[in-house]
């Protein structure tokens, strides 16, 4: 999960699309650059966590004409929806919101330098709300601290640990309960396991 090609508070995200013409018009990047930070850049060699050494203080890209196809293409979920309100701008909350196709998840990115920040208020209680409401729609919500993943689920907070190609998240409701397991490699269910939307 490198934040990559994503962008929008939903699905499907238009990693495949001009992103810029799905943005907000009163919404830039101005002084924030926080995903300079939370997110691995692969061409650049830069580990998720790490200041971009192209990042500017204050904001901004010094490399910017040259910059990487992976920051061209990113666009927090900020930028394109008009229900996230300036809280959610990233130098303010301190985690990027963005999806991730291949998970079919909502991703909250965290600053290592506030690794809390996605439990406070008021950004807690509507984060689990987007979980109930992702569920039903068979998609989950994660946070994302350095490539350590915790599901965010409506009822409870699961710490999953890392996440490598092929790796599949599993979430499940019972009764009112809610769960989430990682397969790895997309190994085949246990018996007696329950998919996401299960009841």
């Amino acid at each position: 999960m490198t934040g990559e090609g994503q962008g929008g508070a939903g699905f499907p995200a238009p990693d495949s699309l001009d992103g810029e013409a799905f943005l907000l018009p009163d919404r830039s990047c101005g002084t924030c650059n926080l995903c300079c930070k939370v997110y691995s850049i692969a061409e650049l060699k830069k580990a998720a966590g790490q200041w971009c050494v192209h990042a500017v203080r204050g904001g901004g890209c010094g490399n910017y004409v040259n910059r990487p196809e992976s920051c061209r293409r990113f666009f927090c979920s900020w930028r394109f929806d008009p229900n996230l309100g300036p809280e959610w701008k990233p130098e303010i909350s301190r985690f990027v919101l963005s999806t991730d196709p291949a998970l079919r998840a909502m991703t909250v990115t965290v600053d290592p330098g506030m690794p809390h920040a996605w439990k406070r208020e008021p950004y807690y209680s509507v984060l689990k709300r987007f979980s109930e409401v992702f569920f039903r729609l068979d998609q989950k919500v994660v946070a994302n601290l350095r490539g350590q993943i915790t599901v965010i689920l409506p009822d409870r907070d699961v710490s999953i640990g890392s996440i490598a190609p092929g790796d599949q998240i599993d979430i499940w409701r019972q009764g009112q309960v809610y769960g989430a397991t990682l397969r790895r490699g997309a190994a085949p269910l246990l018996p007696g396991s329950r998919l996401q939307g299960s009841s």
